[in-house]
C-alpha cells in the first residue's frame, strides 16, 4: 500500500502551480485566456510569501 505524501510548494519549481490550472483547466481555451494572469499572479505571490517570509 502506498502512502499519501505531502510536499511544500517550494519543493517544486516556481511555476508548478500554474502549469497543473493550465493542465487542469485545458479542456477549453476560453479557461486559460480568462484567467491566465490570474493564475500567474496567484502562483508568484504564494512562492515568494513562503520562500520569503
Amino acid at each position: 500500500m502506498h502512502m499519501l505524501e505531502f510536499k511544500k510548494l517550494t519543493d517544486f519549481p516556481r511555476g508548478t502551480l500554474y502549469n497543473i490550472l493550465c493542465d487542469a483547466y485545458s479542456y477549453d481555451d476560453r479557461n486559460k485566456r480568462f484567467w491566465d494572469g490570474n493564475w500567474k499572479e496567484t502562483g508568484d505571490y504564494l512562492y515568494y510569501e513562503i520562500v520569503f517570509e
